[in-house]
């Protein structure tokens, strides 16, 4: 009955650190050529992340000929089972342990698309982080992203692709083949990423209470 008052208000995120990396880890730490593109992934490394899929995408766009790399920063209980999956590339994929938040910033800086298989995530922390570094995404179709996909930028920033090694694949070749499509998604996801900031989050509580008082002192008013 009253649409006018209802509003959504985003999770606040602090992104600030991602915004600008001042210390970024660089590919010759790691061994990694100038022409490869790198992927990272950032989270836990547990079933419900479906890594298992992520690999399997990752397999097959490096069968197709694509020059890739794959960063892991994060740990858990199925490692040692994607370790094993991955193992025919394991020269391209790099095991970087659990690390700090405040240590992650200059990994995804780095990097050139940020990459994820989970079907779980109702806010992802990690993506959204990666985006306010500039960098544009891959993820799968899910439907606990519906609040994040309605957004209407969030096409432009990167690809959602089916629930298939394949799918993912081809997105990944895609996004190798085409630097000027990187570039221009990473710009868009940087934009998008403002959305969730924390400051612009705060401001728009801000203005929220204030026209609630405004609403509440008019209601008190007298009439002549």
């Amino acid at each position: 009955d009253v649409p006018e008052r209802v509003r959504v208000m985003r999770n606040g995120i602090h992104l600030a650190p991602f915004e600008q990396v001042s210390n970024p880890h660089t590919r010759d730490e790691f061994g990694i050529p100038a022409d490869a593109m790198i992927l990272m992934y950032v989270g836990r490394v547990t079933p419900e992340k479906n890594l298992s899929v992520l690999a399997a995408g990752i397999l097959q766009a490096i069968a197709l000929g694509v020059n890739i790399h794959w960063m892991i920063v994060g740990d858990g209980r199925t490692r040692a089972e994607l370790e094993r999956q991955i193992a025919p590339a394991h020269e391209r994929v790099h095991f970087l342990g659990k690390h700090q938040r405040d240590q992650i910033a200059p990994y995804v800086a780095m990097t050139d698309v940020f990459v994820t298989a989970s079907q779980s995530e109702t806010n992802p922390l990690s993506v959204i982080e990666a985006m306010a570094c500039g960098k544009p995404y891959i993820a799968l179709k899910a439907l606990w992203w519906d609040g994040f996909t309605k957004i209407p930028q969030v096409g432009s920033a990167g690809l959602l692709t089916e629930h298939d090694p394949q799918a993912l694949a081809n997105a990944i070749q895609q996004l190798a083949d085409n630097p000027t499509l990187r570039a221009e998604m990473g710009a868009a996801a940087r934009q998008l990423s403002h959305h969730f900031d924390i400051r612009n989050v705060t401001e728009q509580w801000i203005a929220l209470y204030a026209e609630a008082i405004e609403r509440m002192n008019m209601a008190r008013t007298p009439t002549a």
